[in-house]
């Protein structure tokens, strides 16, 4: 067994770059099972952090797409001759090609479900203690000729190189799938990749981190120093509180800052969820006259963004003065330093995100090195409610930025909310949730005229859109089912003042999840 580390808040030590399977969160829960930190991100964003962060291994996941078709995810080279690299499917796939192998269509080679799968490379560091047995296979396309000074390490009855290592380089590749539970000895060789390979030590226990971090926090801190924390009940805050209610206790001060961007009912929930998390001192704030009042008729989605920051900020500063508070706290995640191109700090953090803010107030990010799937299992095992664990992102500005193409009124802001809440109650009474990573009810400024009761009436559009993604970075548009749109298409327009239903399926890119 590997040795176990103590426990830090660094970057994880095993990078998997998603290249669309369905199995690539099943890497990362493997690893996170076997002990070790590790992230899925995207091509885009892991190039963005490969290119400032040398982790211990790179995964490179399979994928429903071939080697060069069109639009296909594409692994970045970073690193390819210097950190350890397996290549999982449709990676192992880009390994031949780029190295100087040879892929082969010949659907006599074409494995769907499980194979026996036989070792031949008795000395492999990769399989090392594998034993002959099933794996699960799901391919088109197979490798037919290795790269030069590469070996064959196993194969099937129909696959004559199911798997393959270079004999100089820290290059592995298997053409199955090593972390679902059909590959009876697949966890063994992922173990043997992550410890053995690149030498990495047990660092993923969800109770060390949270001590490891509630120390880190304290020792940052003052003496009785007293704490903001922007609590907006989202599973980065309420994790945060969490972690600090028992050790702050009435220090931590949780402020809700309310603009009008929130959902119908959330502010409740957030109360609710603020007691949950063990939250002593809870505050609430209105600003909603003075934040409609700076927004004015502005229509440009960057410019409410930065009135909404302005007003943010501005508050904080008020209610820390009037708290004699020294610090701030923020749930800026690994995710948002990558995005800005940067590791940490915030001033790093992008610019549409509420933080990075010009306060007086010390600001703090604990949770910057951690992605969202660890925050959930943070949350988890602090007990929070699942509602909590599993909640969808919301922007910051909320509703704000979901009134668009018109200037932003109280009147509007509650038509898109009530819209919201109602395709939300059709679409989790149908089960249609389960799996949508972000859903998104927008209000159209094109106003449309339709026909109710036998009467006109001139109203808005509004616009439904569902995506189901990994880490935010890139999207998939997700085409919900046909009594689904008929259920919210007559839900929606017995709203007065809605006439349309339209269903936005674009991905990102172009488009970004949000509409603006």
């Amino acid at each position: 067994m590997p040795r176990r580390s103590s426990a830090t808040v660094d970057l994880p030590q095993l990078i998997i770059i998603d290249l669309g399977s369905q199995y690539s969160h099943v890497i990362v829960r493997t690893l996170r099972e076997l002990g070790y930190r590790s992230a899925l991100l995207s091509p885009a964003k892991a190039e963005k952090l490969l290119s400032q962060y040398k982790p211990k291994g790179i995964i490179w996941s399979g994928g429903a797409a071939c080697v060069g078709d069109a639009g296909a995810p594409v692994p970045p080279k970073i690193y390819l001759n210097d950190v350890p690299v397996l290549g999982v499917c449709l990676g192992m796939q880009y390994l031949a090609t780029w190295l100087g192998g040879a892929l082969s269509k010949d659907i006599s080679r074409k494995e769907y479900g499980p194979r026996e799968a036989r070792v031949i490379a008795k000395h492999s560091r990769l399989f090392a203690g594998v034993p002959d047995g099933p794996v699960l296979c799901s391919h088109g396309d197979s490798v037919a000729k290795v790269p030069p000074g590469f070996t064959v390490t196993a194969v099937s009855d129909d696959c004559p190189i199911l798997a393959m290592e270079s004999e100089t380089l820290p290059i592995f590749a298997v053409q199955f799938h090593p972390e679902v539970t059909i590959t009876t000895h697949g966890k063994r060789l992922l173990q043997n990749f992550a410890a053995d390979i690149c030498g990495c030590t047990v660092d993923w226990r969800p109770e060390d981190l949270i001590a490891a971090l509630r120390k880190e926090i304290v020792a940052d801190l003052p003496k009785n120093a007293r704490v903001v924390h922007g609590f907006s009940g989202g599973v980065d805050s309420t994790v945060i509180a969490a972690l600090l209610s028992p050790v702050l206790g009435e220090r931590l001060v949780a402020l809700t800052i309310d603009g009008g961007q929130f959902r119908t009912g959330e502010l409740e929930r957030i109360a609710h969820t603020a007691t949950a998390a063990g939250v002593q001192s809870y505050h609430r704030l209105d600003v909603r006259d003075e934040l409609l009042n700076a927004l004015g008729p502005t229509t440009d989605a960057e410019a409410k963004r930065r009135v909404f920051k302005a007003i943010y900020g501005q508050t904080i500063e008020r209610f820390g003065e009037q708290h004699r508070a020294t610090h701030f706290l923020q749930g800026t995640l690994a995710t948002d330093l990558i995005e800005a191109g940067q590791l940490g700090g915030a001033s790093l953090i992008k610019s549409h995100h509420n933080v990075g803010l010009p306060l007086t107030l010390q600001q703090l990010h604990p949770l910057r090195h951690l992605f969202k799937h660890e925050i959930r299992d943070l949350a988890r095992n602090l007990k929070l409610p699942p509602a909590v664990c599993e909640r969808m992102p919301f922007p910051g500005p909320g509703m704000l930025v979901r009134v668009f193409g018109i200037p932003v009124t109280a009147e509007r802001l509650s038509l898109v909310r009530k819209a919201d809440a109602v395709a939300e109650a059709v679409l989790r009474e149908m089960g249609v949730l389960d799996g949508i990573s972000q859903f998104v009810v927008a209000l159209c400024g094109a106003t449309t005229v339709g026909v109710k009761g036998d009467e006109r009436e001139y109203g808005y559009p509004v616009v439904v859109r569902a995506v189901r993604t990994v880490d935010f970075m890139t999207a998939e548009s997700v085409e919900l089912p046909s009594p689904a749109r008929k259920a919210l298409t007559e839900a929606l327009t017995q709203i007065p003042g809605i006439t349309r239903v339209f269903f936005d399926e674009t991905p990102k890119p172009p488009a970004t999840i949000e509409m603006e």
